[in-house]
């Protein structure tokens, strides 16, 4: 499953299960969007040319640029955008990998 992996804490340390010495493993559909988003282009060694680079959105009015960025962005690693909402305080996205359909 795609979307499985290992899940990372609120500031991108490896989430561990210490009763078990063990990393959690989860569903990491949000958590990879979110790593896209945060990242720039060139920050991950397997894939450089992926990363939407949002902190750059700050101040930036123009709300299409952002969303077609975002949809290729998450394109780029197998995710489905199936709606995408961008306000002045916040990103809501209703997505899943493509292969993970849900119905």
């Amino acid at each position: 499953m795609k979307g499985t992996d290992i899940l990372l804490t609120d500031e991108y340390g490896l989430l561990a299960d210490p009763s078990a010495h063990d990393l959690v493993v989860g569903d990491v559909t949000v958590q990879n969007q979110a790593l896209i988003l945060k990242s720039n282009k060139g920050e991950w060694k397997e894939k450089p040319m992926i990363g939407c680079g949002i902190d750059d959105a700050l101040n930036d009015d123009d709300g299409s640029h952002w969303k077609r960025q975002i949809r290729e962005e998450l394109s780029r690693d197998g995710i489905k955008v199936r709606s995408l909402e961008i306000t002045n305080d916040h990103i809501k996205i209703d997505a899943e990998y493509e292969n993970e359909r849900r119905d």
